[in-house]
């Protein structure tokens, strides 16, 4: 995956860098995980100051082209972007915890499997 900026703006008013990328060679659409930590490491910026606004691919072409904006700091990102965009680029996060760690499965709740397990035998 070949990631190009074809624009760069500085917005002051946001403490924010506006991005307009092209990804070369790109057999699938790229994740925005992907394209964040490509645009981190091009921009020398943490990857959580980086949200992936917008990823479009045309059908049958390699390349896909998108918006991403890189923040200042992490006060410009939680005053500026909205709830749903933070959600699709960095995980549903609810108040008071702490980012889900990646690598690690997720705890099933209590009861959870107690009723899997009933309705597994109420089909038999």
């Amino acid at each position: 995956m070949n990631l190009e900026i074809k624009k760069q703006k500085k917005n002051p008013l946001f403490s924010r860098e506006e991005l307009e990328f092209r990804v070369k060679d790109a057999k699938q659409t790229p994740s925005r995980d992907a394209i964040r930590e490509r645009l981190s490491a091009t921009m020398n910026k943490d990857k959580g100051l980086v949200v992936v606004r917008k990823v479009e691919q045309s059908f049958g072409f390699p390349e896909a082209n998108g918006v991403a904006f890189v923040y200042d700091n992490k006060e410009a990102l939680d005053r500026t972007e909205a709830k749903y965009m933070k959600t699709r680029n960095f995980g549903k996060v609810k108040e008071g915890e702490a980012p889900k760690e990646e690598g690690k499965p997720a705890e099933v709740p209590k009861g959870a499997e107690e009723k899997k397990g009933k309705a597994e035998k109420k089909g038999e």
